[in-house]
C-alpha cells in the first residue's frame, strides 16, 4: 500500500476483527466496526511489512486468516 491509500475490508459477516500480530511503530491498527474495517496507509521511509490477524464469524461459522501488507512510499 502507498501512503494515503485507503483499504476497506467489507464483510457480509456478523463480525470482523483485524489486529496486528506484532505492532510496528508508525503503522496504525485498522479501525473495525461491525463487519467493516478501514486502514489508511501511513507515510513510510522504506518498505515495511506488517503481519495481521483477521478473524470473524460468517453464517455462524468462525474463520481466521493471517495476511500481510507491505507499506511503501
Amino acid at each position: 500500500m502507498r501512503a494515503g491509500q485507503k483499504l476497506v475490508f467489507d464483510s457480509c459477516c456478523e463480525s470482523l476483527k483485524i489486529t496486528w500480530k506484532t505492532p510496528v511503530a508508525g503503522i496504525p491498527e485498522p479501525r473495525c466496526e461491525g463487519g467493516e474495517c478501514t486502514l489508511v496507509a501511513p507515510r513510510v521511509n522504506e518498505p515495511t511489512e506488517v503481519l495481521y490477524d483477521v478473524s470473524g464469524k460468517c453464517g455462524g461459522r468462525e474463520f481466521h486468516v493471517d495476511p500481510r501488507l507491505i507499506f511503501t512510499r
